[in-house]
């Protein structure tokens, strides 16, 4: 492009901080030593969060690498940082999944190709008026978990043309809400 004197489109610096380092902090230890490598699947495991502008806004995209076939093995597309607005919410790689917790009580799981059916899903504790208020909403991404379904768990898949990422988020605050101290559900309803 450039020796044809072709130029990419600028729309403005519009760029959003997803770190803010405090230099004052002590860092983690690197477990891996920054050898992103490994000597069979599932032993390690990269995760990267990026954004893209688009005309409507951000939007996030994390990916979840194996280091032995450099394969991603999650991902996830989404317009807000869902899990991270959740306060001591985490992502925590359980096995071939993303755990969803919060002080290491589960509250969700975030599945990329279970069964090999090459599905997304989200599947979290729920209500059960939750669970038929989205049977209304959103009957096309709900679907009810084989192993956790009767547990009072809920399914949402995220692959479905037009995901309702409202109807994810109210679901996960619910279940975040389930298992969270009360002190940390305080904190969400400020």
């Amino acid at each position: 492009m450039r020796e044809m004197g072709l130029y990419g489109a600028v729309r403005g610096r519009s760029f959003r901080r997803t770190t803010i380092s405090d230099e004052a902090a002590t860092r983690p230890a690197g477990l891996v030593q920054r050898a992103f490598t490994a000597d069979r699947p599932n032993r390690l495991w990269v995760a990267d969060l990026t954004y893209v502008a688009t005309w409507t806004g951000f939007v996030y995209v994390a990916f979840v690498i194996d280091g032995y076939s450099r394969k991603i093995v999650g991902w996830r597309v989404c317009c807000t940082r869902i899990v991270e607005q959740l306060p001591e919410g985490a992502a925590v790689a359980r096995g071939a999944h993303l755990s969803l917790e919060v002080r290491g009580k589960r509250f969700g799981y975030f599945l990329a190709d279970h069964h090999g059916d090459g599905r997304v899903a989200l599947n979290c504790k729920a209500s059960a008026e939750t669970h038929e208020l989205l049977e209304q909403i959103v009957p096309a991404q709900l679907h009810t978990p084989k192993y956790l379904g009767s547990k009072g768990w809920i399914g949402l898949w995220l692959d479905v043309p037009r995901v309702d990422w409202s109807a994810v988020e109210a679901a996960l605050r619910e279940a975040y809400a389930s298992v969270a101290p009360k002190r940390l559900r305080e904190m969400l309803e400020e």
